[in-house]
């Protein structure tokens, strides 16, 4: 009922503030993976991520960068693909500028579970 139209793209998706990486199956090319990044530079738009961490109390410095969405194929998990979209984010967030200036906090919502990857 989220996605009526089987599409899950917002306004984040386009423009120079989000990156994305797909992983594609060898065999038949269909993406069985994917992942992104949205960069914040001020907490005064009106993007959900951002409403929900004030709503929570969350005090961010901008730029903020949301490691977001990260998706795995039911039968393409436990394969170690989601691991390796977190570490290719997380160097990925490293590296990003936006007019020569980098995110100075970053959030993730992610469960108790997924936590390992997180802190390794």
């Amino acid at each position: 009922s989220l996605f009526p139209d089987q599409s899950w793209v917002d306004e984040m998706d386009f423009g120079s503030h989000a990156r994305h990486w797909v992983v594609r199956d060898t065999a038949t090319k269909a993406i069985v993976g994917a992942a992104r990044l949205t960069r914040h530079d001020s907490l005064d738009d009106d993007y959900r991520d951002v409403k929900l961490w004030k709503e929570k109390g969350i005090e961010l410095v901008p730029p903020v960068v949301d490691f977001g969405r990260l998706v795995v194929a039911q039968a393409f998990r436990r394969q170690g693909i989601a691991r390796s979209l977190v570490h290719v984010r997380m160097a990925a967030v490293k590296l990003w500028k936006v007019d020569g200036v980098r995110a100075a906090s970053c959030v993730c919502t992610a469960s108790a579970a997924n936590m390992t990857v997180l802190l390794e």
